[in-house]
């Protein structure tokens, strides 16, 4: 039979006889003209099988016109067909189209949503959605823009719900755009309701470490120069995370992947000295103190006039002379006395331990005097610690000779790790008339040089960060 006969058979609607015809055509001779005639009944009864709600017969027919696409001179119309057939064998297409047309209007989106939920509804015999890829995808971005418009006023159970929603789609592209889009939302509604929202619990379901994509992992530009740049969506995401897993206390320990993520945090920022501190804090938690210790060795340099820090090591330290050292550092770096009520007990139970009592009844007291500002309750070891002070003792005035030695102590036990370097002072003012002063390749600012007379021969202890640029910490005059 011709080409020519297929198709008037075809186009009369005589599917059935053009079928035949067709399939004695391509027994008899099998080339491109018996193969598009053969192409063209499949695409039509294709339709009539999607007319009639017959999606599983509609897929079959089609899977046969792909494989007669490459004996056939195509010169993309059928290939068009073929699409376009696929396109409307997938359940749900209608409704689909009609819900991403109300999402793109405030006063639909919500409408949208609600039909896009009933279409995920709809599941097959193992349980899976019945809508395919391409569905799915429309799916997700209907979602995506119902969170875009409402995350902000919706309250935290919808957008959960609507979170919930999308986690249930199994074929979106993971990682992809819409993947991450959907993980910016979730943490906007961390910011905003932290305490109804578990998304260390989403960020598991999500995906994880591993669903980022390389665009994920980039930060942000600065806005104005000297500003940091904006932490990339991976950092926040983990940040979140690990600041959940914490606990509130932030003593919880991470687990094992809560430590993997700090690991892979630290190979992509190496830069970024938080996560290598969060690190050793975790060893630390986890009775790896040899390992923590190791850490915050590196880091020390860095972060040497962050008052935390010092907390940190002097929970490590054996010496519980320089555990007084680090504590007395701590608190000579912080002004804001509620930072400073676990470090004010911890220093003041070090010096009853010694026999100290009138300089632990000093910090005791500027302690109870810090929670009473704060319009808070001693704490039960305030009480435990008040019980062990000799009644007849009378706090010290003062203890700032008391600081001033253990700083000293602490500061020349770690010195060693610190880079060093011998000069003459440079002293000079800059334009805004505020003196400083050079030593080599250092650059000193007033306080550090206050004591110190131009020309004077000093040692400069300091750090450097992943810039090159040096950070002086201590300067000592030399003694000839």
């Amino acid at each position: 039979m011709s080409y020519k006969k297929v198709n008037e058979l075809r186009k009369a609607g005589n599917l059935e006889q053009a079928m035949e015809m067709a399939q004695s055509d391509l027994e008899r001779g099998r080339d491109k003209w018996s193969c598009a005639a053969m192409f063209w009944v499949l695409r039509d009864m294709c339709r009539k099988m999607v007319e009639q709600g017959q999606q599983g017969e509609a897929n079959a027919l089609a899977d046969r016109m792909e494989a007669l696409l490459p004996e056939m001179d195509d010169d993309q119309v059928a290939r068009k067909a073929l699409n376009g057939v696929r396109y409307g064998s997938v359940p749900f297409l209608k409704e689909m189209l009609h819900a991403r047309d109300l999402s793109r209007d405030n006063a639909t989106v919500d409408e949208a949503l609600r039909q896009t939920a009933d279409v995920m509804s709809h599941l097959d015999d193992n349980g899976h959605l019945v809508i395919g890829h391409t569905r799915q995808a429309m799916a997700g971005w209907v979602i995506q823009e119902w969170l875009k418009q409402r995350v902000d006023t919706a309250p935290a159970s919808m957008v959960k719900r609507a979170l919930a929603l999308y986690l249930k789609l199994d074929r979106v592209d993971r990682p992809g755009a819409l993947h991450s889009q959907i993980l910016y939302w979730a943490l906007r509604l961390k910011r905003q309701h932290p305490a109804e929202f578990r998304f260390a619990t989403f960020f598991d379901l999500w995906g994880g470490m591993t669903t980022f994509t390389d665009e994920d992992w980039k930060p942000g530009e600065a806005t104005a120069e000297g500003r940091k740049a904006p932490l990339s969506l991976a950092q926040r995401a983990a940040n979140a995370v690990l600041s959940e897993r914490r606990g509130q206390d932030k003593r919880q320990p991470l687990g094992s992947d809560g430590e993997a993520m700090l690991v892979e945090l630290i190979h992509r920022f190496p830069g970024d000295v938080n996560y290598k501190r969060l690190l050793a804090i975790e060893y630390a938690h986890t009775g790896r103190r040899d390992k923590a210790l190791a850490v915050y060795h590196r880091i020390l340099p860095l972060l040497w006039r962050k008052f935390y820090v010092w907390t940190d090591l002097a929970a490590l330290l054996d010496d519980e002379r320089l555990r007084v050292g680090a504590l007395c550092k701590a608190i000579s770096l912080q002004r804001a006395e509620q930072f400073l009520t676990r470090a004010r007990l911890d220093l003041a139970r070090l010096l009853l331990n010694r026999g100290d009592h009138a300089a632990a009844a000093r910090e005791l007291a500027l302690y109870e005097h810090g929670r009473q500002a704060a319009e808070q309750q001693p704490s039960r070891a305030f009480f435990r610690l008040k019980q062990r002070l000799d009644a007849t003792v009378t706090p010290a005035t003062s203890n700032k000779a008391l600081y001033a030695a253990a700083i000293s102590d602490i500061e020349q036990h770690f010195a060693p790790l610190l880079q060093s370097e011998r000069g003459v002072v440079t002293r000079r003012t800059n334009k805004r008339g505020e003196p400083y002063a050079i030593v080599g390749e250092c650059y000193l600012n007033e306080r550090m040089i206050k004591a110190i007379d131009n020309g004077t021969e000093v040692i400069v202890r300091f750090a450097t960060d992943d810039n090159g640029k040096r950070i002086p910490i201590i300067v000592e005059k030399t003694t000839h």
